[in-house]
């Protein structure tokens, strides 16, 4: 699917190439429920290995709270470090994947103008998907 970002055609599929090809490990291509054409929306998995989590979850709130954490900031640094800079994003940690052991995370991705203004609009609706 192809998105118009700023003066960018950005192809998805490429996109999501691209991220695991850095080991960012797309779960699914949730583009058209951004219901815009300047915008892209993924779901990614965080292993519990690689946020200092163990195997299975007890399920503690605060061990949640502290990978959920772990998690946005990680994949933050590493989608900032993979996407050109004039894209802008936002990732939230929202849920945890129990057959996956790993936990799931939101990314909207704009051009930085249009980002600014309307990227928290684009994350929110990532969440009624």
């Amino acid at each position: 699917m192809y998105r118009l970002l700023g003066e960018q055609v950005i192809d998805t599929e490429e996109l999501v190439e691209k991220l695991k090809a850095e080991n960012i490990r797309v779960f699914e291509d949730i583009t058209r429920a951004t219901k815009r054409e300047d915008a892209v929306g993924l779901r990614i998995l965080a292993p519990l290995a690689e946020l200092g989590g163990s195997g299975k979850v007890d399920f503690d709130e605060e061990e949640m709270d502290r990978l959920m954490r772990s998690a946005q900031m990680e994949y933050a640094g590493r989608l900032r470090a993979v996407l050109d800079p004039a894209l802008d994003f936002r990732i939230y940690a929202y849920s945890y994947h129990e057959v996956e052991e790993a936990v799931m995370l939101n990314v909207a991705i704009m051009d930085e103008e249009t980002g600014r203004r309307k990227l928290d609009d684009v994350i929110k609706r990532l969440f009624d998907v």
